[in-house]
């Protein structure tokens, strides 16, 4: 009897740590490989530059149902992959709490709780590491999954219909062959690979001194400014924000437009889409 105890112990803790290593993969990597070098490098970035996780916020969404809404409205296959997807993929996670749990004694709040905070991580990894963005429908879905695993685990507890290795591994089998099916339709704008393209860009804009020679263009042409910040979503695609001390008119933005553009084409940088946004220069208020 102990024996069986903890072979089925090892079988949990063994499928528990596949169901990590595979959801991490799943909503970090987008299929692809883990590369901690790439991860390394986007902390790093975006650390140092703390504007770019502002503006990638920017672009999420903090509004409760409203992806859930639209997705509903239109209701494509893609939407139905992302609303189901995101509420199964962590049904098995509910169903892991209780199982780990001393004596099968995890709560209904205690899975909410871990399930939202799970999802809550992982949005605000997507956003540090620049792999994504944040929306606050994914906590309410994948928190729902969880909930969802908790129930239907307190259901065998009371019928025992099936086999509790059985029921787990149909329902981690069923929750990663959905996602995987569907990988060409995941929920994403940005893939793993299109940012390492664009990292590449990147590296490709310092060897070429392009940000610095723009600055000195600017000054040449009477333009004083206080900090320039880049963002490259894709391979060829770049966006500059340009700070200066007086608030900029459409005049002035034309012409700094014209500039950066100029200084582009003078070291032969191929833009497929190239974003410049002039704006005034606030300074951080202070707490005290």
């Amino acid at each position: 009897m102990k024996k069986k105890k903890l072979m089925n112990k090892i079988i949990v803790l063994a499928l528990f740590v596949f169901y990590m290593y595979a959801l991490l993969k799943i909503i970090l990597f987008k299929f692809d490989s883990i590369d901690m070098t790439f991860l390394w490098h986007q902390l790093q970035e975006n650390l140092g530059n703390p504007v770019r996780i502002m503006n990638r916020l920017q672009l999420g969404n903090f509004i409760p149902f409203k992806s859930i809404s639209n997705n509903i409205q239109s209701l494509s296959s893609h939407d139905v992959i992302n609303l189901v997807g995101n509420i199964t993929v962590f049904i098995p996670f509910g169903m892991f709490l209780v199982l780990l749990s001393k004596n099968k004694g995890m709560s209904f709040i205690g899975v909410l709780a871990q399930s939202l905070s799970l999802s809550l991580c992982l949005e605000c990894l997507q956003v540090v590491f620049f792999i994504g963005s944040f929306d606050v429908d994914d906590l309410i879905l994948n928190t729902s999954g969880g909930l969802l695993g908790y129930s239907a685990f307190k259901l065998y507890d009371k019928f025992k219909l099936i086999s509790l290795s059985v029921i787990i591994a149909l329902i981690v089998g069923g929750s990663l062959l959905l996602f995987i099916d569907s990988k060409d339709q995941v929920v994403s704008i940005e893939t793993v690979k299109q940012i390492k393209e664009a990292k590449g860009f990147d590296e490709m804009l310092r060897k070429k001194d392009f940000l610095k020679k723009v600055k000195e263009s600017l000054k040449v042409n009477g333009f004083e400014t206080v900090a320039m910040v880049t963002s490259s979503p894709s391979a060829k695609r770049l966006t500059i924000d340009i700070y200066l001390k007086n608030e900029p008119n459409n005049k002035i933005k034309k012409e700094i437009e014209s500039i950066v553009k100029t200084v582009g084409k003078e070291n032969n940088i191929d833009f497929d889409s190239l974003t410049i946004k002039v704006k005034k220069y606030e300074e951080p208020k202070s707490n005290g």
